[in-house]
């Protein structure tokens, strides 16, 4: 399960008839978000998520949150066309505080990869896809990646290749890991700021069909200061 709402921004693949009630009771009994008369907190379902729906939703998520709690939108679709995911692609590089969006759909396979980069995955459950697939040990821990040494991240890294390698499930992996970090340096914005930037920067080429997850991982682990 989720430990904590910090991006702007998560996509789970499923049916909305099953997710839903497990996302609600989530925000309620593990988070205390109110979910019921609470204008912070929506539920929206699209047929099909276009440019339209989506200036509505940019519109909506464009003002800050009436209380002091978080502003939840809970959007379910079964599809998105590319100019709508150009149009979300621009509200999510520059997110409204304390705002955060829970997309479900019924595959990640027709998200553009600028857009999913900018989206933390979630399994079924409801948990980051960032973990091994034996044992649902972690692999890739952004804390224990930041303190380690750099032959311990190399080692690291080692071991999350083979378990994954460069295929697609991989780079969501590592784009979920990467945002995970991001969110880990930004809580000192002035003091990483050079590892931010070098981060960005490497995070972009996550789904390129060139790109070799072996290489920007371990150009990653090697620019980026032990903490």
């Amino acid at each position: 399960m989720l430990s904590s709402i910090d991006h702007h921004a998560y996509v789970v693949a499923g049916q909305r008839e099953s997710l839903i009630p497990v996302l609600l009771d989530m925000f309620v009994n593990k988070f205390g978000i109110a979910i019921n008369g609470n204008p912070d907190f929506s539920v929206i379902h699209f047929e099909s998520l276009g440019i339209d729906e989506s200036r509505k939703i940019k519109e909506m998520q464009s003002f800050k949150s009436l209380g002091a709690s978080k502003r939840i939108f809970v959007i379910s679709t079964n599809s998105i066309t590319m100019q709508a995911q150009n149009a979300m692609l621009k509200m999510f590089e520059e997110p409204t505080e304390n705002t955060h969006f829970f997309i479900i759909v019924p595959s990640t396979s027709f998200f553009i990869d600028t857009l999913l980069s900018r989206m933390v995955v979630l399994e079924n459950g409801l948990t980051p896809l960032c973990h091994s697939r034996e044992g649902g040990n972690p692999v890739l821990n952004p804390k224990t990646f930041l303190k380690s040494t750099y032959p311990e991240r190399l080692k690291m890294i080692e071991k999350f290749l083979k378990a994954f390698k460069d295929n697609k499930e991989g780079k969501s992996v590592v784009n979920n890991f990467f945002g995970e970090i991001e969110i880990l340096l930004a809580k000192d914005v002035k003091g990483n700021k050079e590892a931010l930037e070098k981060l960005l920067e490497i995070q972009k080429y996550v789904f390129d069909t060139s790109s070799s997850l072996k290489i920007l991982l371990e150009t990653f682990a090697l620019v980026l200061p032990v903490y």
